[in-house]
Order: structure tokens, then sequence, then C-alpha cells
């Protein structure tokens, strides 16, 4: 049954149900999921189905999933919302490009002028990569004027930079995970390019065979890595 402390926590606003797989909006005390819609005040004490469903809600709508999916375009490329920060703009991700003729760009996220409508922005505001989102995070500490280690962030769903998502939390494992794989995926297809293979430090004291380079890197830009980015688009499309 839903108690006082249940009540006080009910703001308004749109959110992500997970149990009911669809998005619910608060007004007030009335709840409006598709097709139905419930007032807090008017539910009565022995309608216990209700009342859990409800219980189950106010709880639910602490997520940070709160934004609708959405596709766009921007100076020429696809774009898809990931969040939004702090400061109240969107944030968006870069479709993956092949550049260069030899390796996949992905990961690019931007903020534009008109971050609501990126196909009217006249520029970019900001530029960052999926990377900068997971792992350890760095801050600025101004009374030592130096930078510090903050958290180390495992699920992009907790990113400090996105205060509101359009991905769950379980989503946001899945997300980190297939952007982990395309970033390792993306270091061997350098190393499997360069000839002699190597991470460019020096020349490798190690020769490998150079036809078995050849194939995995083949392999790596054809087969693996557009798996891992079309998995992204298709989660992230609306």
């Amino acid at each position: 049954m839903l108690d006082k402390y249940d009540i006080e926590k009910i703001k308004d606003g749109k959110f992500y149900s997970e149990s009911h797989k669809c998005f619910v909006e608060i007004i007030g005390h009335i709840f409006t999921l598709p097709g139905r819609t419930i007032n807090l005040d008017t539910v009565s004490i022995v309608d216990t189905e209700t009342q859990d469903l409800l219980y189950n809600l106010i709880r639910e709508s602490e997520t940070k999933c709160r934004l609708e999916k959405r596709k766009s375009h921007a100076f020429g490329k696809d774009i898809f919302l990931l969040g939004k920060n702090a400061e109240g703009k969107l944030v968006w991700l870069e479709a993956p490009k092949w550049d260069c003729e030899w390796y996949w760009g992905f990961g690019y996220i931007e903020v534009y002028t008109n971050s609501n409508n990126p196909e009217r922005a006249r520029d970019i505001q900001s530029h960052s990569h999926f990377s900068g989102l997971v792992g350890q995070q760095e801050y600025y500490d101004y009374e030592k004027s130096c930078y510090r280690k903050g958290k180390y962030i495992h699920n992009v769903y907790d990113s400090p930079e996105l205060v509101e998502t359009t991905f769950t939390e379980k989503q946001g494992w899945e997300l980190s995970e297939l952007f982990a794989e395309f970033y390792l995926l993306q270091k061997m297809a350098e190393y499997t390019h360069r000839s002699p293979a190597s991470c460019n430090l020096t020349t490798s004291p190690v020769t490998q065979d150079a036809e078995k380079m050849k194939l995995w890197h083949e392999d790596i830009n054809k087969i693996m890595i557009p798996k891992i980015t079309a998995k992204v688009i298709e989660m992230l499309t609306p």
C-alpha cells in the first residue's frame, strides 16, 4: 500500500516504465499510460492491485530514461539522440562512417547550437567521444589547480554527463559493452592495417604473418565491427 512517503516522491514528468514497456506521464496525482489513466486521489484503499501498480510506477519514475528515441540529420550525417546534459542541451551520437578507406569512425558525440532541431543548427557547439562518458572520469580541482581522478563509470547510464537518457539502465550496460567491443576491434584494425603490424611506437621486434593480418583486417572491418555498430543503431532508433 502507498504511504505518505511514496506520495511525497511523486513529481510531474514523463519516464519510461520497464515493467509496462511504455512511457508514463505524471501530472499532479494523475498517471497516464497508453490506454489507461489513474488518478491517485480516487484509488480505493482496498484496490490493492492498483495500489501495487502505482507503488511500482513511483519507484520506476526515478529512472533517467525520460526521453523518447529520436533520429535526425545534421551536417550531412544521420544522428541519434542519447540524452540530455546538465545544461538542458540534447546530446547526439553520429552514425558510423567508413573513413579514409580503411577504418570505421564511430562514437562521435555532438551538441549542436540548435540541439532540439539539429537539422536547423548553424554550427556544432561541442564535440566529444562515447569513450569519455565511461571509464575513469576526471575533474578539475580549482583549489589545487590540477586535474584529479573521479568516479569510474562502467555503465554509460550512470555518466554524470547525461542527466536524462533515451535508454534504460539495462540498455546502458548493453551499449557500454558494445562500445567496449568496438574500441577494442578498432585498435585491432589499426594494428592489422600497418605493414608490418605494430602499435606504431617503433618497428615491432615480432614479425606477424602479413597474409593473416590482411584477413583479420578484412574480417574486423567487414563483419565484426558492422555487426556491433548495427546493433547500437538498432537500440537507438525510434
